[in-house]
């Protein structure tokens, strides 16, 4: 009796097994599918205003998830701001759920205010970190001229890995 209690037991936890994969495997194919084209998405602007990503300039888009208080995302802060030059040609929207001010700050810290193509956003909802499925900070997904996403990194990102797709 006990051999067949432990025999279903385990078919129930194969079983399981398997459909957690199932939905799992799903969700990611449907959210890849959704963001393979630069959805249309209105982002509210740190420190005032709002971009459509659809009204953005028609060239390489980078959206940069981060958060002020990471240290990777600093990294990439700094690295950006520094070699702020190469990506003149592109489109650099920084999206962040941290309070705006935190945000405010982070950009002045590495003078973003200067840098026309440099958005950075506020989105205290959470509602574009569900929508692009972001599961860690930082996360950059890159779009080309057409705004077909052809990249995505997840985690901390040398600025030279990013910089072959600014003339996409």
């Amino acid at each position: 009796m006990i051999k067949i209690f432990v025999r279903i037991f385990v078919a129930a936890g194969i079983l399981a097994l398997i459909t957690v994969i199932f939905l799992k495997y799903k969700g990611n194919r449907e959210s890849a599918e959704r963001i393979a084209l630069m959805p249309d998405f209105t982002f509210v602007l740190v420190p005032a205003g709002a971009v459509n990503t659809i009204s953005l300039p028609a060239q390489t888009t980078f959206v940069i998830f981060f958060n002020p208080g990471c240290e990777h995302c600093e990294y990439e802060g700094r690295e950006l701001a520094a070699r702020r030059s190469e990506f003149a040609a592109s489109n650099v929207l920084m999206v962040s759920s941290a309070p705006r001010d935190s945000i405010m700050n982070y950009r002045r810290r590495h003078g973003f205010d200067d840098i026309p193509n440099f958005y950075t956003a506020c989105d205290s909802a959470y509602a574009s970190l569900a929508f692009f499925d972001v599961k860690g900070i930082p996360t950059v997904f890159i779009y080309d001229t057409e705004r077909k996403l052809v990249k995505t990194f997840r985690g901390e990102v040398k600025i030279d890995a990013l910089l072959p797709f600014v003339y996409q």
